[in-house]
């Protein structure tokens, strides 16, 4: 399921600007027609807060178990998300992990201020390039 999902468009270019805290950077993007700010990740599937998960009421599709870089062991939910836009770009038939926060203290403070991580299946079928002078993501 972490590898469905497709663009809309055939042929796209999407310029999105990047927010940096604390050492990372954030993009603003609209989940399944809910406005979020998500953790650029390139060395992580899509993931949201299963609390956001929740409260958008998105449909749990599955579970999976999975490693973490550390080998730490974890089962997470799995939501079918109907659009992911990303400024110019849609994405759709895409789905994200959910973790609780209570259950990854570290995870939870990278996502302070945010409903989850925007990972590697959402970007698979783009270049991406990262302007940090200009703070942009370009797709």
């Amino acid at each position: 399921l972490l590898t469905a999902g497709t663009p809309v468009q055939a042929h796209y270019y999407a310029a999105l600007p990047l927010e940096a805290d604390q050492g990372h950077l954030f993009v603003r993007a609209t989940v399944s027609g809910h406005p979020a700010r998500l953790l650029f990740d390139t060395g992580a599937f899509t993931l949201l807060k299963s609390q956001a998960a929740a409260a958008w009421r998105l449909p749990e599709v599955g579970r999976t178990a999975v490693r973490d870089a550390s080998g730490a062991k974890a089962v997470l939910g799995l939501v079918a998300l109907d659009t992911l836009r990303l400024g110019a770009l849609v994405l759709t038939g895409l789905a994200a992990a959910t973790q609780s926060l209570e259950a990854n203290p570290q995870l939870a403070c990278r996502l302070q201020g945010s409903a989850g991580l925007l990972g590697v299946n959402a970007l698979r079928h783009s270049l991406v390039q990262i302007d940090l002078a200009g703070m942009r993501l370009h797709l």
